[in-house]
C-alpha cells in the first residue's frame, strides 16, 4: 500500500509540474476546459480525481475530449507519430503540434486561423488557446469554428464563421436498420416523425438503413419505403456513396453537428466509430424500447436460458450506449426510471409516441366489432393474438356472439390463419388504417411480453377508440381510464372488461372523449418538436 501511495504521489507531482511547463495559467482555462469536461462526462462528477488529472491520466486513453475543440481520437487518428510515441495528445498539440500547424479539431482549421488573426503569432498562445481567448470566452460561445464543408475541406472565411458562426446548413445523421415503412409497423411512424421533427427545427436530414446499405432495394416494399424517404426530402446514404457504413463515417463523419442511433442492433452498432470520426457531434441514442428487457421477458415466459443468456449481453450493450451518448431518447417513463437506476448521470429523456390525432368521428351506435392492430414480425405481437384466441376470445365470444375480431396488420404466421375460429377474420396488410378504425368500437393490446411505449395504444387513443390492454401493454405510459385505456390482467377480467365497454354506451363515450383529449397532450407532434428542441440546445450547446 505504501508503494502505491508513493507512486501516486509522484504522479500528482508530475502533472502538476507538466500543467506549469506545458502552458502558461493563462492559457489553461481554453485548452483544458474543466467545466466542459465534467459537464460532457457527468460519471466523473462523483470522482475524487481532479478532471485535469483525470485526462492525463485515463481521459485520453478512454478517448474524452478536454474541450470543444480538441477531438483526442481524431488527433490521434491524423497524427499515427504521436499514437506511437504514447505521448498524451494534448500535451504533445501543446508541446509541438501547434507549432507544426496542425489541428485540433475537424473543424479548427489552424493554418486559416492564423491567416486571418496575425496577432496569434505575437501573443505565444497557440492558435486554439488564442481562439479561445479572443472569441468564445469573450462572446461566451465555446463552439463557434467554422464547420467542414462537403469533403472534408474548410469552409471559406476564419474559424469564427466570418460573423455569426452559424453552421449552414446544420446537418444531422440518421442511422436505422432499415427503410420505414409507416403504413405497416408503428416504430417506422416514429423513423418518419423524428425526420419530420428534425427538419422542421432546421436540419438537413441525412438517412442509413445500415442492414440495407448494399441493397439494391429490389423487392416493392423495400422499393416503396426508399422512395418514401426521398419524398420526405431526407438525403439517403447508400453503396453508391461509400463502399461501407464504416468508411463513410472515416470521411463524412466530421460533417455532422447531431447523429441519431436507431436501436442497439442497427444504429448502436456505429457509436465507437462516430465518437473517433465525429467527435464534436452530438450522439442521441434512441433504443425504440429495450431491446434487453423485451428479451428478457420474452426468455423468461419461454423458459429460455439461451435467450435469457443472450439478452444480457443486449443489456450491456444498451447501457454502454445510454452511458456514451449524449442524451438517451426513451418512449416510456418506466424505461426512463430503470436506466436512471441502472446508469445514474445519463441524460435519459422521456419523449412520447407522437401521432397525428384525428379523434373519434363515428359514435358508438354506429360501431362494431373488436380490433388488434400490429406487425407480426414482432414477437410480442404474435404471442399476443395467439394469446387471446386461445385464453380470451372464447369467453368473449359467449358475452357478444354478433361481435367480430379483426386482427389488422402484415406477415400474420400462416400457422396462425390455417385454423378456423368463429368471428375473426385476418385482414393482413391495410395501407389506409382510417376507414377500418373510424368503424371498430374497441380496441384490444393483449401483449405479455415487450418494452417501450406501445404505438398500438396510442393510435387507439388518437382515433378516440377505447382500448383494452394488460399491464405489460400500458406500461411506463401513464393510462388509466381516464386517459382512455383500460387495464386488465387475467383472461376472465379481460374478456370481462371488453364485454362491459361493448355494451354500455356511456362508458364507450367517456372513454372515447378522454383518449382524444390525453393523445392531443401528450402525444401530439407539435408537443414532441418542443421537446426534442429543448433537448438539442442542451447538448448541441456542450458538443
Amino acid at each position: 500500500m505504501g508503494s502505491l501511495r508513493t507512486w501516486g504521489g509522484r504522479v500528482v507531482r508530475k502533472l502538476r509540474r507538466l500543467k506549469r511547463a506545458v502552458w502558461p495559467a493563462r492559457a489553461i482555462p481554453y485548452l483544458f476546459d474543466r467545466s466542459y469536461y465534467l459537464e460532457r462526462y457527468p460519471d466523473l462528477r462523483r470522482s475524487e480525481v481532479e478532471p485535469f488529472e483525470h485526462y492525463l491520466r485515463f481521459g485520453a486513453a478512454e478517448g474524452r475530449d478536454p474541450s470543444p475543440l480538441f477531438a483526442t481520437a481524431w488527433y490521434l487518428k491524423q497524427n499515427p507519430d504521436v499514437r506511437v510515441s504514447g505521448l498524451n495528445p494534448l500535451v504533445h498539440y501543446a508541446r509541438y503540434g501547434a507549432a507544426e500547424g496542425r489541428n485540433p479539431h475537424p473543424r479548427f482549421d489552424a493554418k486559416a486561423y492564423v491567416a486571418d488573426n496575425p496577432k496569434a503569432v505575437r501573443s505565444k498562445l497557440s492558435p486554439l488557446a488564442h481562439f479561445y481567448r479572443s472569441t468564445a470566452a469573450r462572446r461566451g460561445a465555446r463552439a463557434q469554428a467554422t464547420p467542414r464543408a462537403e469533403g472534408g475541406m474548410p469552409d471559406k472565411g476564419n474559424v469564427e464563421g466570418r460573423a455569426t458562426g452559424a453552421r449552414s446548413p446544420r446537418r444531422m445523421l440518421f442511422i436505422d436498420g432499415g427503410y420505414p415503412t409507416p403504413d405497416r409497423d408503428s416504430g417506422s411512424i416514429d423513423v418518419v416523425n423524428f425526420i419530420r421533427m428534425f427538419q422542421a427545427l432546421g436540419f438537413e436530414v441525412h438517412f442509413i438503413a445500415c442492414s440495407e446499405f448494399g441493397d439494391e432495394t429490389a423487392d416493392d416494399i423495400r422499393r416503396t419505403a426508399y422512395e418514401g424517404v426521398r419524398r420526405l426530402g431526407a438525403k439517403i446514404i447508400d453503396h453508391r456513396l461509400a463502399p461501407s457504413v464504416a468508411r463513410f463515417l472515416e470521411s463524412h463523419g466530421s460533417d455532422f453537428e447531431v447523429a441519431l442511433l436507431s436501436r442497439v442492433s442497427a444504429g448502436g452498432q456505429f457509436y465507437e466509430q462516430i465518437r473517433a470520426n465525429a467527435p464534436d457531434a452530438a450522439i442521441i441514442f434512441s433504443p425504440v424500447d429495450l431491446h434487453y428487457l423485451r428479451d428478457r421477458r420474452d426468455a423468461m415466459l419461454r423458459r429460455d436460458r439461451a435467450a435469457l443468456r443472450e439478452s444480457q449481453w443486449t443489456e450491456g450493450r444498451e447501457r454502454r450506449l445510454v452511458r456514451g451518448a449524449d442524451a438517451t431518447i426513451v418512449v416510456s417513463e418506466a424505461e426512463a426510471g430503470i436506466l436512471a437506476r441502472q446508469e445514474p448521470g445519463s441524460r435519459v429523456i422521456t419523449l412520447p409516441l407522437l401521432r397525428e390525432v384525428p379523434g373519434a368521428r363515428n359514435g358508438f351506435a354506429t360501431r362494431r366489432n373488436i380490433g388488434f392492430i400490429g406487425g407480426f414480425k414482432h414477437k410480442p405481437n404474435v404471442d399476443a393474438v395467439a394469446y387471446f384466441l386461445d385464453r380470451i376470445w372464447p369467453i368473449v365470444r359467449a358475452e357478444l356472439p354478433d361481435a367480430k375480431f379483426l386482427v389488422i396488420g402484415p406477415d400474420v404466421p400462416t400457422e396462425m390463419t390455417a385454423f378456423h375460429r368463429d368471428g375473426v377474420e385476418f385482414l393482413g396488410h391495410v395501407p389506409d388504417l382510417t376507414p377500418v378504425l373510424e368503424e371498430l368500437r374497441l380496441m384490444i393490446a393483449p401483449l405479455r411480453f415487450g418494452a417501450g411505449a406501445k404505438g398500438k395504444v396510442v393510435t387507439s387513443m388518437s382515433y378516440g377508440l377505447p382500448c383494452v390492454a394488460t399491464p405489460v401493454a400500458a406500461e411506463g405510459m401513464g393510462l388509466s381510464e381516464a386517459t382512455g385505456v383500460v387495464t386488465a390482467e387475467s383472461p376472465s377480467e379481460f374478456a370481462g372488461a371488453v364485454a362491459d365497454i361493448y355494451r354500455d354506451p356511456l362508458r364507450w363515450t367517456r372513454l372515447s372523449q378522454a383518449a382524444v383529449r390525453h393523445a392531443r397532450e401528450r402525444h401530439s407532434i407539435d408537443a414532441g418538436i418542443a421537446q426534442l428542441e429543448a433537448l438539442l440546445a442542451h447538448i448541441t450547446a456542450r458538443a
